[in-house]
């Protein structure tokens, strides 16, 4: 079986949760059996200086990588004309006609029995796979893109706000016809699979869970020092739900938190952090984009996720588990995970919750140790990248086989 995967940017280096899903579906297929290519736009933003002669070892998995540059800038005067209509911008602006004709290329070169398609805006190019492929039609929701628009707007200034909400319905109207087009429907929880049938989703749609890798599963010894407690956010400040998140903890919560338990600090890591380093509280550490996530993950004794808005799973709440690392979230932030309270995670929804659950980690051994060993537990019961690969698998070879 060969596979064409396909995303919207390079996901490489391993920093980020769109990346790990990527790349660890990929190599529980491989490991199945499969033979799985990359097609990956190389946008601007999130540019990757692919050297084929210089696999990373985490993509070795792959047989073939190919990359387009594309450029995705937002044209602001394109997003108001578009605004009327039924177009949807945010997606076509990823449509490039010379990544185009780099897929009917390596169509014409290569037949595959699968086109995984990893992103709703990789969408724009379904026209090339129905003229030059053969091959089964799969789309991968890693979230509803619509949902976090909408929620966005709740957030947004009353202008701001109506348009958000426009863009969001655009978005949502654009899902509910594009799932239909697939042969197959992928989400990454049973909460997310519901949600694709309620917006009208009538063609098959299975849950396959992001896989952890097993280099993930290195487990973080039990705190112990009385001295200093180290919270982790880690996330892109260029995504608005992770950047309002970080934004309210910093300074609606934070203040409170380390008056109250002065032995704090926070690491803060991602993408685009710049926006908030204004903020210079005494025990906040701005550490930028980091290449490897599990180095930063080594630092913190327990991950804070104050999410608000979003859609999907949360990758990196998959990480800290795999690591034996607590996590406190809000319930947005751990949607579409079957995590036990008080045994594999923490909740929080308010600033006064969020101190609460700090304070119990600084203070009960116990559940600290608890929750160090739950985690890995669960993460090998429920996210093995093979045993999600071979599901996978055997789902393409059941539509592929005749009957």
């Amino acid at each position: 079986m060969r596979i064409l995967q396909v995303n919207k940017k390079f996901p490489y280096p391993l920093h980020d949760g769109e990346s790990i899903a990527v790349t660890s579906i990929a190599k529980g297929l491989s490991e199945a059996g499969a033979l799985v290519d990359l097609f990956a736009l190389n946008t601007l933003k999130h540019y990757y200086a692919y050297d084929k002669a210089r696999v990373p070892e985490e993509l070795r998995h792959y047989e073939h990588i190919m990359t387009a540059t594309v450029d995705t800038s937002v044209s602001y005067l394109k997003l108001i004309l578009d605004m009327p209509t039924r177009k949807c911008y945010q997606v076509n602006r990823f449509y490039d006609r010379g990544v185009a004709r780099a897929l009917e290329d390596q169509l014409g070169q290569q037949s595959y029995d699968v086109y995984q398609m990893e992103s709703l805006f990789v969408t724009p190019y379904l026209p090339v796979f129905r003229s030059y492929g053969t091959g089964l039609l799969v789309y991968r929701a890693h979230n509803l893109e619509f949902e976090i628009w909408s929620q966005l707007a709740r957030f947004a200034g009353s202008l701001r706000s109506k348009v958000l909400e426009r863009l969001a319905q655009k978005l949502k109207g654009y899902e509910a016809r594009i799932i239909n087009t697939f042969d197959l429907v992928l989400a990454t929880s049973e909460a997310d699979r519901q949600k694709m049938i309620d917006l009208g989703c009538y063609k098959p749609v299975i849950t396959i869970p992001i896989g952890m890798a097993p280099i993930l599963r290195n487990v973080k010894p039990v705190h112990t020092s009385g001295r200093t407690f180290t919270l982790g956010f880690l996330g892109s400040m260029d995504w608005l739900p992770n950047y309002h998140g970080i934004n309210w903890f910093i300074n609606e919560v934070f203040p409170g938190l380390i008056r109250r338990i002065p032995t704090v600090r926070l690491l803060v890591a991602g993408r685009g952090g710049h926006k908030l380093q204004h903020v210079t509280y005494k025990g906040i550490l701005w550490l930028g984009e980091v290449e490897d996530s599990r180095s930063f993950l080594h630092q913190v004794d327990a991950l804070i996720v104050p999410l608000f808005a979003g859609s999907g799973t949360r990758v990196k709440i998959l990480e800290a588990l795999s690591m034996g690392i607590p996590v406190i979230s809000t319930s947005l932030g751990a949607a579409g995970l079957s995590l036990t309270e008080e045994s594999q995670w923490l909740k929080a929804e308010t600033g006064d919750e969020f101190v609460l659950q700090v304070r119990r980690l600084v203070q009960d051994q116990d559940l600290r140790s608890k929750l160090t060993n739950e985690g890995p537990k669960w993460i090998a019961a429920n996210h093995d990248t093979g045993t999600i690969g071979g599901k996978l698998y055997s789902k393409y070879y059941k539509m592929l086989s005749p009957e």
